[in-house]
């Protein structure tokens, strides 16, 4: 078969493909026969489609960039870069929790560093020209999965040196062009997975060309024979000895040019037809061989400079003014084509460098010197499988819309809140309820607020037969109104019981403290009071209602003590004892708040142990006292007495107060709530640390949570999740916990609050 020489064809701008071919006139070794079609059309689906595409994590800090050769082994990121000379490492993993990556190791290798590296099973092999001859290494993953050796090399394995190698399973090709014919070299890995040993050198009858692929157990070579596509396929023979030519076609009948991908058992050429993407399939035959598809000569996107392969699905990456968009293009079961599913806008920098991770792609970027990862994927699951979300829409909007599109909302929720008190619509569960039975979702039943509480905030139901009195009736005309609506209803939500006890010490939340400061045994039986009167309270509602979910939400003040944020002003160990979770509560949770995008910080501190188990600055004089360590005078003397809770510490807390599990009672779960704002005052600056920021929290959530089984998720506050502009409900952007509102619909830090409940998980919804 003779394989015309072609000339340099430039494909773009910034993309050039060189196909050369020698002029020697071997015999053809297959002639052109009518082709089959292929068995199955639908072979070559290996994972669900790269579709809806979000950010799934990201994080900066990782380290100093480097800027080295990105590869996927085995699950682990690796990086690889010249260190003064040396080969240097790093290696990212998914941590146990299976949220995004960290930095597992690092390390330098004394050999030099050579560009030529090939990744094959477990291992990273190193090519290099010593004076003509092939020297090779082989760096190979530790057994406990952190780190990698050099675990075999040698500076002459006995053929001469070239730039061109594939990986068929365990075995090394290394491509050579004899006198303007393919050539071959086959290296086997040793059976002890360490080191290769010498197969075969063949020069095979065909000429040699620019474009060959690896595809299993096969070298698959394409060439330009007069503007059309030829194709070999070369396989590795049964005695383990080399390839063998098993299928070729001279004249596939389709344009040649652009460059060839393996999707599962297709291939796929892609090439600049006029400035917009053409595309062929090549469906594999058995037992070897292709039949070529028709092609598509516009499939709807430009031909860019950046495709690539995520899983079952051809990726193109575009510059969207600056920002990172991501073509989804997928062939569905029972298709023969590839068809464009359509693009996303990351509003992620259109920089670094891409790296496909089984159906995730990772971006790698310098942000001020430092490494940051980003990983995208399939919107809604995210990579925290174990994970269930719960979120709730804007109540105003679902109250007031005239024809609210709940079918849409059900993809991005499954709960929706309902408001029980005064200043909710009176008709509230008679105008939500039906609307969200006949759309299969749940109502989130609000009651806190007026009816159960008095003008303070502070819980009136306490046990006695003259408390009952008051508050009973008030609470059984509630749930009466609740109860047409029992099995539409996915749980009764309290918030901030106890905090709302102490929320009446002051005149104000930022007013004077009132002349007579409270003492320490008034706060401690407050929070008493509470326990009782709470526990009553939920005795009555799990009597009325057995099989509904009970939820509580406290503020990170009550699990740490420090109290200075919210009305009584003091630091106290000794309330964060005093509290007590009913054990009717099914869910607990609480805030979590991260300013710094650096670090996993709750906006909460704590008395140190070495301090008083209680200090009120404005009722003591320290410094006359001197007793410093026991008490806080001011802000400014904080550091001796106060440390910072950071979120593990605050969901240890938190989890130190439920009750252990009981054959009598379900087993009690926690949730988190992220809860990082930013003031629509703002300015560039403050935004874009607080969306850092945001991101930081959410993946750090994702990990706590999805690595303690006591979690049943997150909880994710978005009020203002609101189609209209300006936001209907007066002041929305201040309940707008996540300071989300007004980002587009379809920005991916948005749609990560928005998208819950998709990924419930059988024994943790609520």
């Amino acid at each position: 078969m003779r394989i015309p020489r072609v000339a340099l064809l430039l494909l773009t701008p910034l993309l050039a493909l060189v196909a050369c071919s020698p002029t020697s006139n071997e015999p053809e070794a297959a002639s052109k026969t009518e082709r089959p079609t292929p068995a199955t059309s639908s072979a070559g689906l290996v994972d669900p489609p790269f579709l809806g595409v979000d950010e799934l994590w990201g994080r900066e800090g990782l380290g100093p960039w480097r800027g080295g050769q990105l590869f996927h082994v085995q699950g682990n990121l690796v990086e690889v870069w010249n260190d003064a000379g040396n080969l240097a490492m790093r290696q990212f993993r998914a941590p146990a929790s299976g949220a995004g990556l960290e930095l597992v190791w690092e390390g330098t290798h004394a050999e030099g560093y050579g560009t030529h590296l090939l990744v094959l099973g477990d291992s990273i092999i190193q090519f290099w020209d010593n004076n003509g001859r092939l020297g090779m290494m082989q760096y190979r993953l530790r057994a406990n999965g952190i780190g990698f050796d050099e675990v075999w090399a040698t500076a002459n394995i006995g053929e001469g040196y070239s730039t061109r190698f594939f990986a068929l399973g365990n075995n090394l090709i290394q491509l050579w062009n004899n006198n303007g014919q393919t050539a071959t070299i086959h290296y086997a890995l040793d059976t002890d997975g360490s080191g290769f040993v010498w197969r075969a050198n063949q020069t095979h009858a065909e000429g040699h060309g620019l474009e060959y692929v690896a595809y299993g157990d096969s070298l698959l070579q394409f060439w330009d024979n007069n503007g059309h596509v030829g194709a070999i396929q070369y396989r590795l023979r049964a005695d383990g000895q080399g390839l063998d030519e098993v299928w070729g076609d001279a004249d596939l009948e389709r344009p040649w040019g652009g460059e060839f991908h393996v999707i599962g058992q297709d291939v796929l050429q892609l090439r600049n037809n006029n400035g917009r993407l053409a595309m062929v399939r090549y469906a594999p035959l058995a037992p070897q061989g292709f039949a070529a598809q028709p092609e598509q000569p516009d499939v709807g996107t430009g031909f860019g400079p950046r495709q690539l392969v995520v899983g079952s699905t051809l990726v193109q990456l575009w510059n969207a003014n600056g920002r990172l968009g991501v073509l989804s293009h997928v062939r569905e079961p029972n298709e023969s084509q590839y068809t464009w599913k359509g693009g996303v806008d990351m509003f992620a920098p259109y920089d670094g460098n891409f790296l496909a991770m089984g159906n995730v792609l990772v971006q790698a970027r310098d942000v001020n010197g430092q490494l940051a990862l980003l990983q995208y994927g399939l919107a809604g699951c995210y990579s925290t499988p174990h994970l269930t979300q719960y979120g709730y829409y804007n109540y105003y909007n679902m109250l007031n819309a005239p024809a609210l599109n709940l079918a849409e909302l059900k993809d991005h929720t499954n709960l929706a809140p309902v408001y029980m008190f005064p200043q909710a619509d009176a008709r509230a569960p008679e105008t939500v309820f039906p609307a969200l039975h006949a759309a299969g979702m749940k109502g989130l039943v609000f009651l806190w607020g007026g009816e159960l509480e008095d003008g303070h905030g502070k819980l009136i139901t306490g046990c006695s037969a003259a408390e009952k009195a008051v508050w009973l009736p008030k609470w059984t005309a509630l749930a009466n109104r609740l109860q047409p609506y029992v099995n539409d209803i996915g749980g009764l939500y309290f918030e901030e019981m106890h905090w709302r006890q102490l929320h009446g010490y002051y005149v104000d939340k930022h007013g004077p403290m009132r002349t007579a400061p409270v003492s320490p045994d008034t706060v401690l039986a407050d929070l008493e009071l509470t326990n009782q009167r709470l526990s009553c309270l939920l005795q009555q509602v799990r009597a009325d209602f057995p099989n509904t979910k009970i939820v509580l939400a406290e503020t990170p003040e009550i699990f740490s003590g420090d109290l200075r944020g919210i009305r009584p002003n003091l630091l106290c160990k000794s309330c964060v004892a005093q509290v007590r979770i009913p054990k009717e509560v099914d869910f607990l949770g609480t805030y979590f708040y991260q300013a710094d995008p650096s670090g996993f910080r709750a906006a909460s501190q704590r008395v140190r142990s070495s301090c008083n188990t209680w200090s009120e600055w404005d009722a003591y004089n320290c410094l006359e006292n001197g007793d410093q360590p026991a008490c806080i005078r001011h802000a400014a003397q904080t550091t001796t007495c106060v440390e910072t809770l950071d979120g593990y510490q605050l969901s240890d807390a938190m989890q130190a107060k439920l009750q252990p599990p009981s054959p009598l009672q379900n087993e009690q779960r926690l949730f988190a709530i992220p809860a990082s704002n930013t003031h629509p005052a703002a300015n560039a600056t403050e935004r874009a640390q607080a969306s850092l920021a945001r991101r930081s929290l959410l993946n750090n959530l994702y990990a706590m949570a999805a690595n303690n089984p006591r979690y049943v998720g997150l909880f994710s506050y978005y009020w203002a999740a609101s189609y209209e502009e300006p936001l209907p409900e007066p002041g929305a952007w201040l309940v707008d916990e996540n300071g989300l509102g007004r980002l587009p619909l379809n920005n991916p830090l948005r749609k990560r609050y928005w998208d819950v409940g998709r990924c419930i998980l059988p024994g943790r919804p609520l």
